[in-house]
């Protein structure tokens, strides 16, 4: 029998925020999905109805538990430390994959 929402506590340094998705929701609201990539190029994502201070284009250090059977999903976010934004000065906007296919798995950073 497999385990399914296994999750653990992370503390992801210098994680860039890559691409920010509104979607409409339930009753006007809006569901934001956030992805992220550390230095590794590992990818995470974050589905919130709150309202975020996240930044496309910025890095964050933040703390958060993650679910790895869920392609990196990550829920109790939260900015930590001081000076953790830091703005990305190599962008190059050609060759990035489209967000859709980073969350689906099929596409890699």
């Amino acid at each position: 029998m497999d385990v399914l929402n296994v999750t653990e506590e992370l503390t992801l340094i210098d994680v860039e925020v890559r691409h920010k998705i509104s979607v409409p929701g339930y009753r006007s609201g809006v569901t934001d999905v956030y992805v992220f990539i550390d230095k590794g190029a590992e990818t995470y994502y974050w589905v919130t109805t709150s309202n975020q201070p996240f930044e496309v284009g910025k890095i964050y250090d933040i703390q958060c538990k993650c679910n790895r059977s869920r392609n990196n999903r990550l829920i109790y976010v939260k900015i930590i430390g001081s000076g953790s934004k830091k703005t990305v000065q190599n962008e190059q906007p050609a060759t990035k994959p489209d967000a859709e296919d980073v969350l689906l798995g099929l596409k890699d950073y």
